[in-house]
């Protein structure tokens, strides 16, 4: 198959988070046919490599999972189906040539809930990576704009679920139960001005995702609720900063609500999921590529803010030097994650020659 059927194939087989069976094999049928890859399946990733017997390695990372649309149907609203076409042909146009290293293209599950990094951590211990490169197609940018961030590129994030166990009662005699509903309420009041702390040396944000209290039924003073939120922050340190002022502040708002015999009565717990470090550059890193990419005629822009969604990319610092670029995908292309998005198609060959650069670069 060529490149163009490539997209098409995986671009109407989307696949959630650890589920992308399907999708693995399709890259893999490519990559045997269309390069020189040796393939190494892990089980749940797998990574090709490019071996030239160097002193150097340079890995390139793309993510091949799927998100949902408002109806639960998977679909590739982030555009990972065109960040694994950009990938496979770049490994396409390194076939047959020399360039004084070694390449390892690591295809990884999951990133849109946090956990595919984590993962794939394994290769590192069996590849030593010099650095490894990622990219995220941007729309709101030239199409093919190369798009550079010193410093912090996306943010931190997780996600916080609040949960109290109440005392339940007749909704006749409300005061015989107590109903964490009214502590919900209070904690939701001060989160804005937690967000304004002069504590936090840079941005921070928390935004409510849902609020559940009780059920459906009048006849009962609920006893139960949970509170969902997602707390987001340009560095990993004050994410966790964050974390813990959310939290020391769930137990104050109980404090403030309730007497001193009825907020012993109200149990609460917590979870976190989908966590995600900041994914961040190295000031040198960002010149370089900025100006070897500006000597090569390539259009290259630097980033005035970072991107506030996240990405797990982040975490791969731990084993390698990381450098995270985006990829402009239109000024006036739909936003990610929305049923309107599709990856454009004009820009797979265009993304798969900057890649091949940035390789060469490296």
């Amino acid at each position: 198959m060529d490149i163009e059927q490539l997209f098409y194939n995986l671009h109407k087989s989307p696949e959630l988070a650890w589920t992308e069976k399907h999708t693995s094999e399709i890259l893999k049928e490519y990559l045997i046919n269309n390069t020189d890859l040796t393939i190494v399946d892990k089980g749940k990733f797998f990574y090709g490599i490019h071996d030239e017997k160097a002193d150097r390695t340079i890995g390139v990372r793309t993510d091949i999972d799927s998100i949902c649309d408002s109806e639960n149907i998977p679909f590739h609203g982030c555009g990972h189906d065109g960040h694994m076409s950009m990938v496979c042909y770049a490994a396409s146009l390194l076939k047959g040539k020399k360039i004084g290293k070694n390449v390892v293209f690591l295809f990884q599950p999951a990133e849109e809930n946090g956990s595919g990094a984590k993962v794939c951590l394994s290769m590192f211990d069996d590849i030593k990576v010099d650095k490894i490169l990622g990219l995220h197609n941007i729309p709101g940018f030239p199409l093919g704009q190369v798009l550079i961030r010193m410093g912090t590129f996306a943010d931190a994030s997780l996600g916080l679920t609040i949960f109290y166990k109440g005392v339940q009662s007749h909704a006749a005699y409300p005061s015989f139960g107590v109903n964490p509903a009214f502590t919900i309420a209070n904690l939701i009041s001060k989160l804005s001005e937690i967000e304004k702390r002069e504590i936090f040396k840079s941005f921070v944000q928390i935004t409510v995702i849902y609020i559940h209290v009780g059920e459906k039924n009048f006849g009962i003073n609920a006893g139960y609720g949970e509170i969902g939120l997602t707390l987001r922050a340009e560095k990993t340190k004050e994410l966790s900063l964050l974390k813990n002022i959310v939290l020391k502040e769930v137990q104050n708002s109980i404090d403030e609500t309730y007497s001193k015999e009825d907020a012993k009565k109200i149990k609460i717990s917590y979870e976190v999921k989908d966590e995600f470090p900041a994914t961040e550059n190295k000031d040198s890193d960002s010149k370089y590529y900025y100006e070897a990419l500006k000597n090569e005629n390539i259009d290259v822009t630097y980033l005035d803010s970072p991107m506030r969604w996240s990405e797990d990319f982040g975490l791969y610092v731990k084993k390698a030097n990381s450098f995270f670029f985006g990829l402009g995908s239109g000024k006036d292309h739909a936003p990610l994650h929305t049923r309107a998005y599709s990856f454009p198609k004009e820009l797979i060959k265009k993304g798969g020659k900057i890649w091949f650069k940035m390789i060469n670069l490296s």
